[in-house]
């Protein structure tokens, strides 16, 4: 029983250490993936990728306005946002490791009406979808990244 107890007292040390050691640019490398791939899903959707978002065919400028941002986020999408006027779309990270926080802007100026509807406009909801779609997938893709940085624990 007492060699239970010294091990276990052992594991907690370890975890405590990895915790200490990784888990700052862990979560820094977590979260700038999170919302690349948030942005990535927006603009899936303004694309008509999803069948329960309406496709948004005139908005280049402001689909490309999320691409933009999602460059300055950590997007691995490669793309290109040509339609976008410069400061159209940006990221600001604040804090560092444990506190990393990533806030991604869109400041096309209908974009309000394109995500939330307007008079003659339904909403698209791509925001709000790509951030559900995100929220559920969060969990596995977080063990794949941790994967991809450090391997097996």
């Amino acid at each position: 029983m007492l060699s239970l107890a010294l091990k276990t007292d052992r594991l907690k040390r370890s975890l405590a250490a990895l915790t200490r050691s990784k888990g700052p640019a862990f979560v820094e490398a977590a979260v700038k993936r999170l919302a690349g791939d948030t942005v990535d899903r927006v603009v899936k959707g303004i694309e008509g990728r999803y069948p329960d978002v309406p496709e948004r065919i005139d908005t280049g400028r402001y689909r490309d306005a999320w691409v933009q941002a999602g460059n300055a986020a950590g997007s691995r999408s490669g793309r290109a946002g040509p339609a976008a006027e410069p400061n159209d779309g940006q990221a600001f990270k604040t804090g560092s490791g444990l506190r990393t926080v990533i806030r991604v802007v869109n400041n096309v100026p209908y974009g309000y009406e394109i995500e939330y509807g307007g008079i003659r406009l339904p909403a698209g909801g791509h925001v709000r979808k790509a951030i559900g779609i995100v929220r559920r997938d969060a969990p596995r893709r977080l063990r794949a990244e941790f994967k991809r940085l450090w391997g097996q624990v």
